[in-house]
């Protein structure tokens, strides 16, 4: 007996391409609405499993489009979240960027769908990351957050208490410095490939690459898979 991600595999293999999504994105939701620390490890294994359900064929093999749209969603912010690890770069923030854009769009529609969090949640994970590398930019954005009557209350405490953390260190001199250039980050052993992180915007798709090189290297730190606090 494998689990979910080994079965979505399993069914886009033979074909299944609708049932795999399906299988996935529920496994993803239903762990990412736990409270405290996520099991890093299923999600990586489930994030494998909806890269499999977007490649080539698969991606063009007509499923339920609600899925379909959340598959992006999970794919963007998970993949955001393996890529903590190196900084604040690109690459990430082209990953929240379009798995806010995601949920913003499954808003606007009917259909029910399954992401356990706000819109909100995932601008909290890039500003609680943004914190040690773009502070005072993080400060704004977390005060926004913190102040928005949309946003649910948890929330905004969450932003409130990232926001008082970061503003009790604000007399000391900050250095904001550009986002990294890539021979400023040390690979770790085993890293198979290289981006331009000097670059200030990349692709969805070059983020997606990245981030999946990134894991395959075992540079994913899992601390980072949990609600901010």
């Amino acid at each position: 007996g494998g689990d979910a991600a080994e079965s979505a595999v399993l069914h886009a293999l033979v074909g299944e391409v609708g049932r795999a999504a399906s299988e996935t994105v529920h496994a993803v939701n239903d762990e990412l609405g736990r409270n405290g620390q996520w099991n890093a490890k299923a999600l990586t294994r489930l994030l494998e499993a909806l890269h499999v359900v977007s490649h080539e064929a698969n991606a063009l093999k007509p499923i339920d489009p609600v899925i379909r749209a959340e598959v992006t969603l999970q794919r963007c912010y998970l993949s955001a979240l393996v890529l903590s690890s190196a900084g604040y770069t690109p690459a990430a923030n082209t990953l929240f960027h379009h798995a806010r854009a995601a949920v913003k769009q499954l808003n606007k529609g009917e259909a029910r769908f399954g992401f356990p969090h706000a819109v909100a949640m995932i601008s909290i994970h890039e500003l609680s990351l943004m914190m040690g590398h773009h502070p005072t930019e993080a400060e704004e954005g977390l005060a926004e957050v913190a102040e928005a009557a949309s946003v649910p209350m948890p929330l905004r405490e969450i932003a409130a208490r990232l926001h008082a953390n970061l503003t009790a260190t604000s007399d000391i001199p900050r250095e904001e410095p550009a986002l990294p250039a890539m021979e400023s980050i040390v690979p770790p052993d085993g890293y198979n490939g290289a981006m331009d992180w000097k670059a200030p915007k990349m692709t969805m798709g070059d983020s997606l690459r990245t981030a999946r090189m990134w894991d395959a290297a075992g540079a994913t730190d899992h601390a980072f898979f949990r609600i901010p606090h």
